[in-house]
């Protein structure tokens, strides 16, 4: 899928700015998908978690151009996250960025997303879904991310091009190219 924008909400901004000032360390580390009860709101700064939290991913990957986080995360087709909530059967409409401020968890960043539907597993048009996070940072070098190696092969799969199966090799060149 496209690049979502998000926002920081309160909490956020006050785990980087502690992230910052040395004073707290800052760790992103999952992201969370929902289907905002059915009803999609865009995030506010009074939210503390996701409206309806459906499935949540280990950070897949990150990136940093011209100061925006984009981060990178995996729906799988079937597989159950670390609660035991399998990935489908619903509308993907909100996804959180959350992590950790010293020991305490917390939602950092939240965004609207476009509503798409995830497929229940083992049905007919199952498929894992890839999705890129943007929120945008000041001072990108206080911020730590903890990449999942699961969610990032997954994603590694996503994006790889096919292999070509090799049914013989030739030793020397063709007569006639």
């Amino acid at each position: 899928r496209g690049p979502e924008a998000g926002r920081l909400i309160p909490q956020g901004e006050a785990a980087i700015a502690a992230h910052v000032a040395k004073t707290a360390e800052l760790v992103i580390n999952a992201v969370g998908f929902g289907d905002a009860a059915g009803l999609p709101q865009d995030p506010n700064e009074n939210m503390t978690m996701l409206v309806r939290e459906r499935y949540r991913a280990g950070v897949a990957g990150i990136a940093l151009t011209e100061n925006i986080l984009w981060v990178d995360a995996v729906l799988p087709a079937d597989a159950p996250d670390a609660q035991g909530r399998l990935p489908g059967g619903w509308k993907v409409a909100e996804a959180g960025l959350f992590g950790l401020s010293g020991a305490t968890p917390l939602m950092i960043g939240a965004a609207r997303m476009g509503n798409g539907y995830k497929p229940e597993p083992g049905g007919k048009q199952s498929q894992s879904t890839s999705y890129r996070l943007g929120l945008a940072v000041t001072n990108e070098a206080t911020i730590t991310v903890v990449i999942d190696p699961q969610a990032q092969l997954a994603l590694g799969r996503e994006v790889r091009p096919q292999w070509l199966t090799v049914d013989g090799v030739v030793n020397a060149p063709p007569a006639a190219p």
